[in-house]
């Protein structure tokens, strides 16, 4: 079938419907997305909601909303929407990494650090995983755990950011010195 024809067919069948869904969701998530830099929160929910409307098994359409409720303090319905999206698609490591962010606040640092796992799985040459659960397992207490984690994102990523007293620092020599702070505090001569 010449390229024409496609098109024609594509224009003149069931499929074209579909086409124009995508389109009107892609559109009102931007819409969303304005409205939200404009501090319109609940009219950015709003168009969220109405994409999740014309798409209700689109996995994005729900991480799209997670966004604008954590901006309203919503963070029961940013996990409601994260586990939905988790429903519909398994096999996207940010859904994970987002609902592990929104668990530790939620006080499910376990369930964070599940969540960050799982991410591994996905994506074990991203550092941000690493630095996520760093971040979980530190908040729980386990300081060699921690410090794993932060190495491996570190051996990743040179220049990965660790929070440090006076904020993040991007150099590898703080790096790679501040998960020793954690267990020997003002002793190191890594101190910035």
């Amino acid at each position: 079938m010449p390229l024409k024809a496609a098109r024609n067919w594509i224009d003149t069948s069931r499929w074209h419907h579909f086409y124009e869904i995508f389109d009107s969701v892609r559109e009102i998530y931007l819409r969303a997305l304005l409205h939200e830099a404009l501090g319109d929160i609940p009219a950015a929910i709003q168009d969220c909601d109405k994409s999740i409307e014309l798409d209700s098994k689109n996995s994005a359409a729900y991480s799209n909303r997670v966004l604008m409720r954590t901006k309203k303090d919503d963070q029961k319905g940013a996990l409601a929407d994260l586990n939905t999206a988790m429903k519909l698609n398994q096999a996207d490591s940010s859904t994970y990494g987002t609902r592990a962010a929104v668990r530790g606040p939620l006080g499910d640092l376990k369930g964070a650090i599940d969540d960050c796992d799982a991410a591994v799985v996905l994506e074990p040459g991203a550092p941000w995983v690493y630095m996520q659960r760093a971040e979980a397992r530190l908040s729980l207490g386990d300081k060699r755990g921690a410090i794993s984690d932060y190495t491996k994102a570190i051996s990743l990523d040179p220049h990965t950011s660790v929070p440090t007293k006076n904020g993040p620092k991007y150099t590898p020599a703080v790096a790679t010195c501040w998960p020793l702070l954690l267990i020997r505090p003002l002793r190191s001569s890594c101190q910035s």
